[in-house]
Order: structure tokens, then sequence, then C-alpha cells
């Protein structure tokens, strides 16, 4: 196997592109100061309030998309086009936005009449779960809110769309400096960081629906265009949620399963692996995120589709040869840079050669699903398929605890993306849609 590679003028790149790499350099800003913050509370606070503090930076992105029943990737992906109707647009977000409000409230109140040890435990920890488990419910209702609004924005290519990413890392860090640096109590400092992304919220609102009369400026529509756009979303959102949730469902386990072998505490060591997996792909996977718009309209040009297809795969092709060269850096240099932000474990090449391996199968799957959902948008069942074969074969390795720790869940992350992108690389070949060629 070999990557057809043509080369790569990145100066052109970033001329053509300099919206993108404003993003990229945004979100890597935001993921440095992540781990700038990580480095100091792991050496300020104690191990139950570090891991609740990775569960805040994890769980809300994860379960806002399955809450949110996927419609925030439908949003994505159809409202690219302006021309549907202004109130079209303002009633189906605002449908969203109250069907996850209510979502998110009657899962808290289950979660309550439940009271199950285990899911406290999850949610808040040890010794504040019931306040750390409302904290946590409301982080997650905000990460929705986020991803709908911001969905919207980054459909539209709004410069609105970086202004208000920039804007959302400010709450943590404010959090963390009353934490690190005014000795706030942990939970105080919390509550603060709550509080402020809250605030976020309300403006995001605002503008959102001042990009709606902007951008869509027609302003008749019938019932019957109404209705026909809301089962447009809904065929196309819920089968890609069903897929998404093979992921969230294989990481809960995985979390589940370490702190039933390992402790509670042991959650933080498998936050720092997640977090360097995240990192290796935050560059490319940014540029691919952010482009993908783009893309889409791309192929929506029917006037020459050899062309388009040419421009759309090398577009995903160079973010993954990006991808290869970081995760090749970090075999090498990765156990001197997890020593240096968590010293508390001992990490070798090992550790970061999965990472690394983890980092580029996930990059992959990830090309090859942008790829996919631009030319089968109708068809998104398939990806359940995938999905849930890899998922199958991940938890088997999971619970057959072939190695120890959360290195064990790493394996099992691993050959997720392993067989996913094995699948999908079959799948698309046999359509005449490669990134690489064999």
């Amino acid at each position: 196997m070999s990557f057809k590679i043509s080369k790569i003028n990145f100066l052109n790149i970033y001329n053509k592109n300099i919206d993108s790499f404003k993003y990229i350099s945004i979100i890597s800003l935001d993921r440095i100061i992540g781990l700038v913050i990580v480095y100091f509370l792991v050496r300020k606070i104690s191990g139950e309030n570090f891991a609740f503090w990775a569960q805040v930076q994890f769980l809300p992105g994860l379960m806002c998309g399955i809450l949110a029943l996927g419609l925030g990737r439908g949003i994505l992906r159809l409202f690219v086009d302006n021309k549907i109707p202004q109130k079209i647009i303002a009633y189906t977000l605002l449908a969203i936005s109250l069907t996850y409000l209510i979502i998110c409230g009657m899962s808290y109140l289950l979660i309550l009449l439940l009271d199950n040890i285990n899911i406290n435990k999850f949610m808040g920890g040890d010794s504040n779960a019931y306040f750390g488990m409302m904290i946590l419910s409301i982080f997650i209702l905000l990460e929705g809110f986020y991803e709908i609004l911001e969905n919207f924005l980054r459909a539209k290519l709004s410069y609105l769309y970086l202004v208000f990413l920039g804007l959302k890392m400010l709450p943590r860090i404010i959090g963390a400096l009353f934490i690190i640096i005014f000795n706030f109590d942990f939970w105080v400092s919390i509550s603060y960081y709550l509080m402020f992304s809250g605030l976020i919220i309300i403006p995001l609102f605002f503008f959102v629906f001042k990009c709606i009369k902007k951008y869509h400026t027609k302003q008749n529509y019938n019932f019957y265009e109404l209705k026909s756009f809301f089962i447009k979303i809904i065929s196309y959102s819920f089968p890609v949620l069903i897929s998404s949730l093979s992921l969230p469902i294989l990481q809960i386990m995985m979390r589940d399963h370490i702190i039933a072998e390992n402790g509670y505490d042991t959650l933080g060591v498998f936050s720092i692996y997640l977090s360097f997996i995240g990192l290796l792909i935050y560059f490319p996977d940014s540029f691919q995120n952010y482009i993908f718009p783009k893309l889409i309209s791309i192929k929506n040009n029917h006037k020459n589709l050899k062309i388009n297809k040419n421009i759309i795969l090398k577009n995903l092709r160079n973010s993954l040869i990006i991808s290869i060269s970081f995760c090749v850096i970090f075999i090498l240099i990765g156990s001197y840079l997890l020593d240096t932000f968590y010293p508390k474990k001992n990490w070798t090449i090992i550790d970061s050669t999965f990472i690394s391996i983890t980092s580029f199968l996930t990059m992959f799957y990830r090309s090859l699903e942008k790829a996919y959902l631009i030319y089968f948008p109708h068809k998104t069942m398939v990806l359940s398929y995938i999905l849930y074969i890899s998922l199958v074969v991940a938890l088997t390795l999971l619970y057959a605890n072939l190695l120890n720790g959360p290195l064990n869940a790493i394996l099992s992350f691993m050959f997720f993306f392993l067989v996913s992108t094995s699948i999908m690389l079959i799948f698309l070949k046999k359509r005449n849609i490669s990134i690489i060629q064999f």
C-alpha cells in the first residue's frame, strides 16, 4: 500500500485556506492551554478532583452528540444551502434546541430517580457525587447548545464561529486560574467555570439568529417545505446518530472497565492517553472539519465532476499526510512529553507508539467518513454497520484484558478504528473513491 502523494506547496495551501488556519490556530491554542492546565492541576489537586476535571473536558462533548439526536451534525451538513427559507431555518434551530433541553432535563431526573451508586460515582466522583452530577449535567446541556449553534455558523463559514470558539476557552482558563493561582476550593472554581460558560451562550444565540437573516434572505415558505426539510434533516441525522453512538459506548465502557479494574483515580491516567491522541489529530482533523462545508459546496457544483472529486480527495489526502508526520515524530519523543505532563506514571516508547498508531487510525477513519458523507449523505446507515462491527471487536479485546491498566483500553480503541478503517476503505474503493492507492 502506498500513498499517492503530490508535491505539497504549504504556502499555497495557507493562502487558499487562511480562515482554516485561523481556526486551526485557535483550537491548537485551546489544546495547548488544556495541556498546560493539566500540567499544573496534576500537581495541585487530588486524584479524584483531577478525574472529575477530566470528565468535564470529555463527557459533555461525548454526551451532547447523543442527547441532541445527531441533529447537530445534520445542521453542519444540510444548512450549507442558503436557498432554504429564513423561517424554516429559525424554526428548525429552535425546535432542535428545545428538544435537546427537554431530553437533558429528563435524563438528569432519571439519574436522580435511579440513584445508582455506580452511575453517581461515574458522573460525580466519590466525595461530592450529587453536586458533581448536577454540575456535569449542566456542562452537557451547555455543550449541546454550543454544538447546535456553532455548527450553524460553521455551515455558513461565518467568522463569528472563530470568535466564539476563542471566547469558549476563557471560562476554562478562569476556572483553572482560581484553583492554581488563587487557591480557591475546587468545587467553587468549577462553579465559576460553569457560570462563565453559560454567559457566552446568550450572545451566541443572538448572533446566530442575526446570521440567519443575513444568509437566508428568502422569506416565503409553506408547510410542505417545512415538513420536507424536517424529514430530510432527520433522515440524515438519525442514522448518523446511531453510528456515532458506537464510539461513546466504547469510551464509556472503557472508563467503566478502568474504574472497576483499577479505581476511579486511574481515569486521570486514561485521560492523558486520550488527550495526546486528540492532540496528534487536532491539526489535520480541524483542517478537515473546517473545510467540510466547502467540500460539500464543491461536490454540489456539477460543472466538472471529475475535477471536483480530485479537489475533494486531495484536501482529505493532504491532511492525512500531515497526520502521519505528527505520529512518526511522537513515537520518537512522546514518552518524554508524557513524562513532563504526568510524572506520576512511568512512560515508555510503548505508550507513545500506541498513542501514535491509534491517532493515525482515528484520523484515517475520519477522513474516509467525511468522503462518505460528502458523496453518500442519504445512505448514512451504512456507517452504523461498519462501526458496530468494529465495536464488537473492540469490546471483545477490552474484556479479554490482554494488557494491564489504561493501555488495555487504548488497545481496544486502536482496533476499533483499525477495523472500521479497513471496511470503509474497501467500501469506498468499490465505488471509485480512494484517498490512497494500493
